[in-house]
């Protein structure tokens, strides 16, 4: 809100917001300055478009269902919420997206691709070059070990990890 009457009294050009923070300042700004350009920069996959996939998730697996609906808690069934994140997406003229799931969440609602602006994170793996190897069998005479960083928890997938990880031989 404070960020929309600043912009206005300052006579500046664009403003970035962050997903579920900017429904108001982008109302705000459609209404009184149209001039200024709204941008929601969108870090991770709309959350009405993980709705969706946690809702697929729970029918899929429903040993893990009721610990995927506890790690969601209320944000999924909150009709005010999903009514909120609709309007950013209808308010919003352009979107920072760093990836093509991301856009794809997004154009699950109906915004176009010349709207979003692709920030990938990460490297450009064309300025790097990688390591070429003369035999990989000196790198695969042991068994695989692997290490997870990131929360232990279904809304990350953890039972896929751990069903491929059973599917892995041990030798």
């Amino acid at each position: 809100l404070c960020v929309a009457w600043y912009a206005m009294q300052h006579h500046i050009d664009a403003v970035v917001y962050y997903d579920d923070t900017s429904a108001l300042g982008l109302k705000i700004l459609r209404r009184f300055a149209p001039n200024i350009k709204r941008v929601i920069d969108i870090s991770a996959a709309s959350r009405l478009y993980m709705k969706k996939i946690y809702e697929r998730d729970m029918n899929i697996r429903p040993d893990f269902s009721q610990l995927l609906e506890r790690e969601i808690g209320d944000w999924m069934h909150s009709k005010k919420r999903m009514k909120r994140l609709r309007q950013e997406i209808q308010l919003a003229d352009w979107y920072l997206v760093p990836s093509d799931f991301v856009a794809e969440s997004l154009r699950e609602f109906g915004v176009k691709n010349e709207r979003m602006l692709h920030c990938p994170y990460g490297v450009d793996i064309k300025m790097f070059s990688s390591k070429v190897y003369d035999t990989i069998d000196k790198y695969c005479n042991h068994p695989l070990r692997c290490i997870y960083v990131g929360g232990v928890k279904q809304i990350k997938g953890i039972a896929y990890l751990l069903d491929a990880f059973l599917e892995i031989s041990p030798s």
